[in-house]
């Protein structure tokens, strides 16, 4: 587990159990997605990484460019869809509106950061 994280979480536990129950429904959504949208960094790494070692260049640099458009299109979708449901899914987890609150406020701006996530190719996923 890296280090900020970690941090964050003990800060915001001094804040008391609303503000951290929220921080852990809204790492949980934000790690969903992250973790159902793996296949565009593996898939394409190891299917540009084939194309490059048979001397095929061109059609390496096709896949990631391919790649790329597919997360900046995910990521536009998931920044709709974030936005819209935040509210209600942050409700569905927590149960309790005090509680709802924190995740919605944090994972809006996030969702809208989505297409970088994959596209960038790093581990660049802002913390919830």
């Amino acid at each position: 587990m890296p280090l900020y994280p970690l941090v964050n979480t003990a800060v915001v536990g001094l804040l008391g159990a609303v503000p951290l129950a929220g921080l852990s429904a809204g790492g949980i959504v934000l790690a969903q997605i992250d973790s159902q949208m793996t296949f565009l960094s593996f898939g394409t790494t190891a299917r540009a990484a084939r194309l490059h070692g048979a001397g095929r260049r061109a059609d390496a640099v096709a896949e990631g460019v391919q790649a790329t458009w597919l997360a900046a299109v995910a990521g536009l979708v998931i920044t709709v869809v974030g936005q819209l449901l935040a509210a209600p899914v942050a409700g569905l987890l927590t149960g309790d509106g005090r509680v709802a609150a924190p995740p919605t406020r944090r994972c809006r701006p996030r969702c809208g950061s989505a297409g970088g996530w994959w596209g960038s190719g790093r581990d660049c996923r802002p913390s919830c």
